[in-house]
């Protein structure tokens, strides 16, 4: 267990690291601060890819009389500081220069060139280094970039509404759910991932666009499944401009799609390899994050392949009394309940 001030201090150390955005691409995001007995002499993120880590930013913020406090100082940061060289030197050099004496980690870094050797490095030249008993906070912040190296797959984030008696539509008819609210929430959780994969029913049913036009900020890469390549080319994922990702296995082009704008093709067989291969080629196009907004039979594959890792699962005040019944989930993964102007948003995280 660790005392509750270092636990405290971690914890600030996480909410820094929210902080980061897709910048810091691909790295992680991280967040650090200096202590002081028990004040807080600077705190920092991670802001872009080649830039100063959190760690060198904490540093660089102190006074010159500040410096001075370091060889009696806690830096707590949510990922273990870094032994190698990428766009910057080494965290662990800079840690060891300034004479840091104690150093509180989140989580070991599940990349292979570092994996406790920045620890291992900081303990043999005398730093005493504690790392959280608990990983799950800090590497849940790390979301792709742990799972690109210790799965080989992007992180895969489950999103549906359901009526209050358990059904997500009705049957070849779009129905909407969830309020205004939950709507724009929505969006926001667009802006911050790669990208979010349908499948043909929905595709075809609600003619989505799948943006961010809700809420300011990039949006995703559209990914839609379209086995025999039955969809209409005027649907809104091909024709308003934003990169749409077309998984088939029909290789023959229509004289209808001969005035479709460019759509990049990917041919997979739609068998067992199906999600394992899609997920292997989105991770080969940069994709850390990719959210599964599909219907209930998409959700319910991944499900019972268990490649998820989070599910949000918005449940409506009214019922729909029949219909298309949603993805059933174990309840001891529900981590937390929140109550958003009349619907419910429930975390399921494995």
């Amino acid at each position: 267990m660790l005392p509750p001030a270092d636990l405290r201090y971690l914890h600030r150390c996480y909410d820094l690291a929210r902080r980061a955005g897709s910048a810091v691409y691909p790295n992680p995001p991280v967040g650090a601060l200096l202590v002081h007995h028990q004040t807080i002499l600077s705190e920092a993120h991670y802001e872009r890819y080649g830039g100063p880590h959190a760690e060198a930013r904490c540093i660089e913020q102190l006074s010159p009389s500040q410096r001075q406090l370091l060889p009696h100082s806690t830096l707590y940061v949510s990922l273990e500081p870094s032994s190698h060289h990428d766009q910057t030197p080494p965290g662990v050099d800079l840690l060891l220069q300034h004479r840091i004496p104690r150093v509180v980690v989140g989580t070991i870094d599940p990349n292979p060139l570092v994996a406790g050797r920045g620890i291992a490095r900081l303990r043999a030249a005398g730093v005493m280094v504690v790392v959280a008993p608990d990983p799950r906070p800090a590497l849940h912040l790390l979301g792709g970039f742990a799972l690109r190296h210790r799965e080989k797959r992007p992180q895969v984030l489950l999103k549906y509404a359901q009526s209050h008696d358990g059904f997500m539509g009705l049957p070849n008819r779009p129905v909407w759910l969830s309020n205004a609210y939950s709507k724009r929430l929505v969006h926001r959780w667009r802006s911050r991932i790669d990208a979010i994969l349908i499948g043909t029913n929905t595709a075809h049913c609600d003619n989505p666009r799948l943006t961010t036009r809700l809420f300011p900020g990039p949006s995703p890469l559209r990914i839609v499944l379209d086995r025999r390549r039955r969809l209409s080319p005027k649907l809104h994922l091909f024709t308003d401009g934003h990169p749409t990702l077309l998984v088939t296995e029909r290789s023959e082009w229509t004289a209808q799609w001969s005035e479709v704008p460019a759509v990049e093709v990917l041919h997979l067989p739609f068998d067992q390899t199906l999600l394992p291969r899609l997920l292997g080629a989105l991770l080969e196009r940069g994709v850390d994050v990719v959210m599964v907004e599909g219907g209930a039979r998409l959700l319910g594959t991944f499900i019972e392949a268990g490649l998820w890792d989070e599910a949000r699962v918005f449940t409506a005040s009214a019922a729909l009394g029949g219909g298309i019944p949603a993805p059933s989930l174990p309840p001891h993964y529900l981590s937390q309940h929140l109550e958003l102007a009349g619907d419910q948003l429930d975390y399921y995280r494995r």
